[in-house]
């Protein structure tokens, strides 16, 4: 899932909130849930301003991530196509081909 997601309060919703503001007051909740950084750029990891070049950078880190835990312990990746409680945030036109692309390579539901 994307840090600075959100999917509800609900148990399965809540285990993958990217924002422990929503989930703290719920746990312990599931495990196995891994968050990545979000194409958000006025707030990301990477210092990076440009859409399009923040749409590689976070594919490259949900590919990372899927590196280092094992495609086959993934189930699915979970995301807002826009991120509401992160902002209301549209990201770039080629990032969710691109995480499409990496969930289609592993085998992960989208």
């Amino acid at each position: 899932a994307l840090k600075k997601g959100y999917h509800g309060t609900h148990f399965g919703g809540a285990s993958v909130n990217g924002n422990a503001n929503f989930r703290r007051n719920y746990e312990p909740l599931l495990p196995g849930a891994f968050h990545t950084p979000a194409p958000i750029t006025y707030s990301n990891p990477f210092d990076e301003t440009d859409p399009a070049k923040l749409a590689k950078l976070c594919a490259r880190a949900i590919e990372e991530e899927i590196a280092f835990q094992g495609a086959d312990t993934i189930a699915a990746f979970i995301m807002e196509p826009v991120l509401g409680p992160g902002g209301f945030i549209a990201p770039h036109a080629r990032f969710l081909p691109l995480v499409r692309a990496i969930c289609h390579r592993h085998d992960i539901l989208l």
